[in-house]
């Protein structure tokens, strides 16, 4: 049941499942959802306001390593903002190639890729560099994020981890609307064009009802900033920086570590 805290009404959190986490749930249409969030992504540009602090991070590190990349991120948009030269590497557990790909071709100085299956919670040792992970922090059950934070820790990695999604009852309400009208509006937009796109977003709407039960699970998964700092307290060898970023049409919640300073 929702309860209150502060005034306001809280949601407990559910661990449901999403579609696109599913080793079952076929490529075409994980990769046909990956495509479309990373247009979205491009089009609204969610993720600038967080440029100030990335590029503060990057002071420490000349690498990148993106986890969960999905369709490649926000990239796109930051890269071409940014007054640093970005070298970021993209991974994720179900890589989209074509998107991956795509990226590296618009900006072959400052993305690379990893191919193969790579978990967030197990990174490859030969992986160097600061660690961020966009929209996807949610996917993880509490132990499991609590594990991904304790190795940042124990890897003295620099940390960064931001989130549009938010366990409000405004979104998870709106989620539905704004879901399928953007997939509609958006999809003849979509680049390169593909029959599969149209066939199954107009004729056999499995990509609108996927990303809408996603879009809900996803709201409901989301850690409040009072459960990221209980998640970082056993660790104060570090420097955290949690909170919230107002930024429309939702705000961005944030979590940032780094090692103190010897």
């Amino acid at each position: 049941m929702p309860n209150k805290k502060n005034g306001f009404l809280q949601i407990p959190r559910k661990q449901l499942f999403e579609f696109t986490d599913q080793v079952w749930f076929p490529a075409l249409f994980r990769d046909l959802i990956t495509d479309g969030l990373n247009f979205a992504s491009h089009l609204f540009r969610y993720y600038t306001p967080i440029l100030p602090r990335l590029e503060a991070l990057t002071d420490q590190t000349a690498t990148i390593i993106d986890l969960c990349s999905g369709g490649g991120g926000p990239w796109s948009q930051l890269i071409p903002l940014s007054e640093k030269k970005l070298r970021v590497i993209l991974t994720d557990k179900y890589p989209n190639m074509a998107h991956f790909e795509h990226l590296r071709t618009q900006f072959p100085e400052s993305i690379e890729y990893r191919s193969e299956s790579i978990d967030a919670r197990q990174i490859p040792p030969d992986l160097e560099g600061m660690v961020t992970i966009f929209t996807s922090f949610h996917h993880f059950k509490p132990e499991e994020a609590s594990q991904i934070l304790a190795n940042m820790v124990n890897q003295r990695r620099v940390i960064g981890i931001f989130e549009i999604t938010e366990r409000s009852l405004f979104q998870i309400c709106a989620a539905p609307f704004l879901i399928v009208f953007g997939i509609l509006a958006t999809t003849p937009f979509i680049k390169p064009p593909k029959l599969s796109r149209f066939l199954w977003t107009y004729l056999i709407p499995v990509i609108p009802i996927t990303n809408v039960w996603d879009g809900i699970v996803s709201s409901l998964r989301s850690y409040t900033v009072d459960e990221l700092q209980a998640m970082v307290a056993p660790f104060p060898e570090y420097r955290w920086e949690i909170g919230k970023i107002e930024s429309p049409p939702f705000p961005i919640t944030y979590l940032i570590g780094q090692p103190n300073e010897s």
